[in-house]
């Protein structure tokens, strides 16, 4: 998340690859027609709930707003095309009480992408998907400081909601891509953005491709989210404030060409932008505290930021962590957050690895790596500073080396060029997922990918 960053404009070079081929746009620098020819243009707030067959072709231009009680229904395999290079971003938003019934599938994926011609598409071509909805968050109510929405400086977010089952609808197989575009002087948009989203949200199978900012933000909010892929974003990969309690499983977050000003940072937590930095209760509840399972991070070893930085009086449970190739450490930012980490175990990491870990001695400025690798799990190590070593649980490894991790079979010469594709299941020190209804209990294995690679119906044009 960023509020007061420089705007990051960059063409953006590498991503994930799935371990089967695939099929890619076109990542030719000649300029072709755009993707589809739109046959209706969405524009302005929608009182009416609004229907995209399977396979068709809609355009939206500026902010799209689904009012309260509409519905926007997307068909498997539409293509939803954003004006390039609109004021104010041409974005998709569903409010409160309204829903997005979004079912692609594995085959016939639902694609947002640009207006712009296949060859000359570029992040930050237009805002994001932003969904919010009526769960409970920790801002904007009594006492708190007034926080603006993510897409509008005016808007500002009213008293804490309630309804932490909420439903705003269902994601399952969407594709984000050259997304990203500054929303307002302060703001710029996500990928996927949930604001007070609830549980009863359904989101599986999304990928974030080439934008601008974070690829998926959560503010406050309840909804839990599955098979999930952010690659060649602009700023964190997976972010999360304002009390967000969700749940996650099966998380691929490749960083390959972060934020121009070195912010950019593979997890970023937090429990609120205004949370006063002392002992012992948060000011602002509920408390961010989300759990996650099975997540692969990967880096292509520039100097960016922390692997993840969590702050602000977060707390969160990560268990069955893939960390590879990162040319920094993991901080854990302020004492509430250092406080749930060493004394209260309310901050943990488990059953986790680490391979091709360096400590870099000028971390953040950008440039190319000139650490070395550490095999420490204390703030000689794989923590940047001292006071929270317990941070780490049992059976965490650092810079092992294992024969499924970053290996050269992991790193693929085109297309596109130099992109990670995920290994397949390591099973030493795995924990059991809950078996409580989300989770996939048969996931006993570090890292996103199983014995099924799940990511191979994500593409990665490059432009």
């Amino acid at each position: 998340m960023r509020n007061l960053k420089k705007v990051f404009v960059a063409t953006l070079a590498l991503a994930i690859a799935s371990c089967t081929k695939t099929t890619f746009d076109s990542g030719s620098s000649a300029s072709v027609s755009p993707s589809c020819t739109p046959t209706v243009a969405l524009t302005g707030t929608q009182n009416a709930s609004v229907t995209v067959p399977a396979g068709g072709c809609y355009g939206f231009t500026g902010l799209v707003i689904f009012s309260s009680g509409t519905t926007l229904t997307i068909g498997a395999g539409a293509r939803m095309v954003a004006t390039a290079g609109n004021t104010p971003a041409s974005s998709i938003i569903i409010n409160p009480g309204a829903k997005i019934d979004a079912q692609g599938t594995a085959l016939s994926p639902i694609v947002f992408t640009s207006s712009a011609n296949v060859g000359s598409r570029l992040a930050q071509d237009w805002g994001g998907i932003i969904i919010r909805g009526n769960a409970s968050h920790n801002t904007g109510g009594t006492g708190a400081t007034a926080y603006t929405t993510e897409f509008d400086d005016n808007l500002v977010w009213g008293a804490s909601a309630s309804t932490d089952t909420d439903n705003s609808g269902t994601l399952k197989y969407v594709r984000a891509e050259f997304w990203g575009k500054q929303a307002t002087s302060l703001k710029e948009y996500n990928g996927f953005t949930f604001e007070m989203v609830g549980s009863g949200t359904t989101v599986d199978y999304i990928h974030a491709h080439r934008g601008g900012d974070d690829a998926f933000e959560f503010f406050g909010g309840t909804v839990n989210v599955k098979h999930i892929i952010a690659t060649a974003y602009g700023d964190d990969g997976f972010d999360w404030t304002f009390g967000w309690r969700g749940k996650a499983q099966f998380g691929v977050i490749s960083l390959t060409n972060g934020d121009s000003s070195a912010d950019s940072n593979g997890i970023e937590g937090d429990n609120s932008e205004f949370e006063t930095d002392t002992l012992p209760a948060p000011v602002y509840s509920p408390t961010s505290n989300p759990t996650l399972y099975n997540f692969t991070l990967v880096s292509n070893g520039g100097e960016w930021r922390q692997i993840m930085r969590l702050r602000r009086g977060t707390k969160a449970q990560m268990k069955n962590f893939y960390f590879g190739n990162w040319c920094d450490t993991i901080l854990i930012d302020g004492v509430k957050s250092q406080d749930y980490a060493q004394n209260t175990g309310e901050l943990r990491l488990t059953n986790s690895l680490f391979e091709g870990v360096k400590r870099d001695t000028t971390s953040g400025t950008g440039g190319t790596c000139d650490g070395t690798g550490t095999t420490a799990l204390d703030s000689t190590g794989i923590l940047n500073g001292a006071g929270y070593n317990s941070f780490f649980g049992t059976g965490v490894t650092a810079n092992a080396s294992v024969s499924n991790g970053l290996s050269a079979s992991n790193w693929v010469a085109s297309p596109p060029s130099g992109a990670f594709k995920p290994s397949a299941a390591i099973t030493t020190n795995a924990a059991t997922p809950p078996s409580d209804g989300f989770f996939d209990a048969t996931a006993v294995h570090i890292g996103a990918v199983g014995a099924t690679d799940w990511t191979s119906w994500a593409v990665y044009p490059d432009n």
